[in-house]
């Protein structure tokens, strides 16, 4: 067996009330050429029929794993998740997301090829909620520029995020404080930074369910993980970097603020996935 088969990814998946794709997301794991691998979804406390569609998915898929909690974020989910994952690596995919074909197969070559690199994400594909697909989005690669670029930018787009089980361990995972709530991910690159090594493919790897335009609950969340990092770095003169996020916020709606063209995609979007309920 090629040695880049042997190991197991943990493709983590936090959910709330999204019984309208989390099947979906499923399916997009079970279509993946890579066969080894197992799914952990944990229900942080959904009140809609997140967990029946979720039942109905494991009794058909064995890789499935499910678990149901009560409502205390994202950050506990994908903790919990993490503390039962058996992999050697950890894939995050969010469940209104869908992986790509090689959402799994091209991350883990090159990690295989790479073993500097601890944590690495990739392009991604944006499609709005009925299904029209808007275009791609190529990453910075090395992890030079990523880490310099951090306070503008963040580094990876979740769902295409593939790391060593020892960066989550060494971190202590996501950080699970009500100030984190939608701002989990950027506090953990920032933690991470400069004692792991990060990279980017170009390739895309997943489908991002864009949303309109970022909400201000979301800025000031962002905001706030940037302004705490900034604090911890010692780097007062980055204050108005880390205000960014709620400034695009202001920008956006009062029309001054646009987004960068969107590259060309090879890969074809699964259409069928759009609204699947059942497995």
């Amino acid at each position: 067996m090629n040695r880049r088969e042997e190991q197991l990814v943990s493709v983590i998946t936090p959910v709330f009330n999204m019984a309208d794709s989390v099947s979906a997301c499923i399916e997009s794991v079970r279509r993946q050429p890579y066969g080894r691998w197992e799914q952990i979804v944990v229900d942080d406390g959904s009140e809609d029929d997140t967990w029946q569609r979720l039942n109905e998915c494991a009794l058909a898929e064995s890789r499935l794993r499910i678990l149901r909690q009560e409502h205390g974020g994202m950050a506990k989910a994908r903790n919990a998740a993490l503390a039962r994952a058996n992999g050697t690596l950890i894939a995050l995919l969010d469940a209104d997301d869908l992986a790509m074909s090689e959402r799994l197969s091209a991350p883990i070559a090159h990690m295989a090829d790479h073993p500097e690199i601890d944590v690495l994400g990739g392009g991604h594909g944006e499609f709005t909620v009925g299904g029209r697909v808007l275009g791609g989005r190529t990453p910075v690669t090395d992890h030079e520029t990523l880490v310099k670029d951090m306070w503008r930018r963040t580094p990876f787009f979740v769902s295409t995020v593939t790391a060593r089980r020892r960066f989550f361990e060494e971190t202590g995972g996501f950080n699970e404080s009500r100030w984190f709530r939608r701002s989990e991910d950027i506090d953990l690159w920032f933690r991470g930074a400069h004692r792991f090594r990060y990279g980017n493919l170009t390739a895309p790897l997943a489908w991002y369910r864009r949303k309109e335009r970022l909400s201000m609950r979301d800025a000031l969340y962002s905001c706030h993980a940037r302004l705490r990092a900034m604090l911890r770095a010692n780097k007062p003169h980055l204050f108005w970097y880390a205000l960014r996020p709620l400034l695009a916020v202001i920008a956006g709606a009062a029309g001054l603020y646009s987004r960068k063209p969107y590259a060309p995609l090879s890969e074809t979007f699964p259409s069928d996935l759009i609204g699947k309920r059942k497995p």
